[in-house]
């Protein structure tokens, strides 16, 4: 998930988690506080879905 990611990307290298994926701890540190405010995602159910269809609204993933 992004917020894994975000997490990660906030974190010093030196300050991770030593069991982090390999993946993960390969991307660098982005200083700066960039990552550090956490966004809630939205969770869209089946009834949200069609209603942004029927309104014609992008879909952004």
């Amino acid at each position: 998930m992004l917020v894994n990611l975000f997490e990660v990307l906030d974190k010093p290298h030196d300050k991770r988690l030593k069991t982090l994926d390999k993946q993960l701890a390969a991307f660098p540190y982005v200083s700066g506080k960039l990552y550090f405010e956490r966004i809630l995602m939205a969770a869209f159910d089946q009834e949200m879905r069609d209603m942004r269809r029927k309104a014609r609204l992008p879909c952004i993933v």
